[in-house]
């Protein structure tokens, strides 16, 4: 059982301009997408879950590019990239889109131009094997991302988000993301096929949210959610296995912090995951 009610209502102040242009691109999406059946997975769902359940700033990570999660009829039949392009977002490569954003008070170092929203639009594998360059449409060519299957299937959670940027600017957004099974289910499958450092750290931030939903083993005993069990509790087997030594390493910890977070994490696996 949660120790205490989610929030329905979030309130997010943008601390840099990977930030500030992730929040452009999270309003925008909102308001693209409406009705459409979508979920923004990614850094910006571990960070609005983080805040749906009041953790601290002790989980929060810097997040810029922003991870769109669609059914491929969302691409094919509702016109989801001519709407993207309607906006003013460029295709720069094959599920990627930008919008240059002119109005970020602060020079970003070593960027030539304008600074830009980032959309990656990423699509589910129903497949054992997920493929990296899948055609969904004439227009979209993109990654199918296992553990997105069971987000779309599960019950989004609604944030309504207060976002403000560094210029000021208030967006006011309802933003659909996946849940907290499913979250973790998503961090610990990408963690497998590609290689963030920043994967790792999302997976403690997902085991903190989690626990603080009051999520049990029953939740995670069967298909993906199974899988992703079986994903993290290997990560974290060891404390010189590869998964830890990846989060200590992003996150500059001392030994004897590294300590106390595997330790924190092999409890939080104990009282979330099945036991293997």
């Amino acid at each position: 059982m949660a120790a205490q009610p989610p929030l329905t209502r979030v309130v997010l102040r943008a601390a840099s301009v990977a930030d500030d242009l992730g929040y452009v691109a999270l309003a925008d999406l909102a308001d693209v997408l409406g009705p459409s059946t979508y979920r923004i997975i990614g850094g910006h769902m571990v960070t609005a879950l983080v805040a749906r359940w009041q953790l601290g700033a002790e989980l929060y990570r810097e997040t810029g590019d922003t991870d769109l999660g669609v059914p491929p009829v969302v691409v094919r039949e509702e016109g989801l990239i001519g709407r993207l392009i309607e906006r003013g977002y460029e295709q720069v490569e094959g599920n990627r889109f930008a919008r240059p954003i002119d109005d970020v008070p602060v020079t970003v170092r070593g960027v030539e131009g304008l600074p830009s929203a980032v959309v990656d639009v990423l699509v589910p594998s129903y497949r054992t094997r997920a493929r990296s360059n899948h055609r969904v449409s004439d227009d979209l060519v993109t990654t199918e991302v296992p553990g997105l299957a069971l987000a779309l299937q599960r019950e989004p959670v609604l944030l309504h988000m207060q976002l403000h940027r560094l210029n000021g600017e208030q967006l006011d957004v309802e933003v659909a993301f996946p849940d907290e099974v499913a979250a973790l289910t998503l961090k610990a499958f990408a963690s497998q096929v590609r290689d963030k450092p920043t994967d790792l750290v999302d997976l403690w931030r997902c085991l903190e949210v989690a626990y603080a939903a009051g999520t049990d083993a029953a939740a995670f005993i069967e298909g993906e959610a199974a899988e992703g069990a079986r994903i993290v509790r290997a990560l974290f087997d060891r404390r010189d296995g590869a998964g830890m030594s990846t989060l200590v390493d992003e996150q500059r910890l001392s030994a004897t912090a590294a300590d106390e977070r595997l330790t924190r994490i092999r409890a939080l696996a104990q009282r979330v995951l099945p036991v293997p």
